[in-house]
């Protein structure tokens, strides 16, 4: 940044001179050359923690299972999932492909999880933010029960289904007590940090407008920054 302002400072100095002088300066040509703006490269990686209903999704430690499932449920003391069973929604720090944070074949009402997800920039100061979308909402089918109850019966939309709009979402900055990220790998300075909990609005922003909302509100076509000029004051 340096160099562009000395730069700029000289054909400031230069077109003073201009002015200044006599007629013979104003036939005179200055060139500057190969002046070049050149952003930053960015890197960016993503992890992910995933829990449900208790149990938390760990590598898999044996070794005669690991290659068919590299992930799966850890104990606990409720039933669903059952320990010991494939899941997908945890990952070290990795450019995103083919990932999911969520992929839940048998939701049920009382069921509850929570994705601890971490954005790692190494390389140069970045803004961030989320963009999040409903891509399908599809009843699939219509079983008796549900029409009894007053269900249409299933169309050909991938959008006639009702999980959306009845499966609450809340999304916090989990960065503890204090604002900002302190830790690193080898001190803890806020204990709350990065602990998979909410401590409230106050100190964890919620990143959704309201606290827990339907599917169907919160990641329906909406932003939500990660970090600005608001959200923990700066760049990542």
């Amino acid at each position: 940044m340096k160099a562009i302002v000395t730069s700029l400072g000289m054909i400031v100095f230069v077109a003073a001179i201009v002015a200044g002088g006599t007629g013979a300066f104003f036939s005179d040509t200055e060139t500057s050359s190969a002046n070049v703006f050149t952003a930053g490269a960015i890197d960016l990686t993503v992890d992910s923690e995933q829990h449900y209903n208790g149990k938390e999704c760990i590598p898999n430690t044996n070794t005669e299972t690991a290659q068919a499932m590299p992930y799966v449920w850890g104990p606990g003391s409720s039933p669903w999932p059952v320990s010991g069973t494939a899941c997908d929604g945890t990952w070290v720090a990795t450019n995103l492909g083919a990932q999911k944070f969520f992929n839940f074949n048998d939701v049920k009402p009382g069921d509850e999880g929570e994705n601890t997800i971490s954005l790692h920039i190494t390389s140069n100061p970045a803004w961030a933010c989320v963009d999040v979308n409903i891509t399908k909402n599809d009843d699939m089918s219509s079983n008796e029960p549900e029409l009894a109850t007053g269900d249409a019966t299933n169309t050909a939309s991938t959008m006639d289904g009702e999980l959306a709009q009845n499966i609450k979402f809340a999304a916090w900055l989990d960065q503890g007590t204090q604002a900002g990220w302190q830790n690193t790998g080898e001190v803890t300075v806020d204990a709350g940090e990065g602990d998979n909990v909410w401590q409230g609005d106050t100190v964890e922003p919620l990143l959704f407008s309201n606290q827990t909302g339907p599917a169907s509100d919160v990641l329906g076509g909406k932003s939500y920054a990660l970090a600005d000029s608001t959200t923990l004051g700066g760049p990542m």
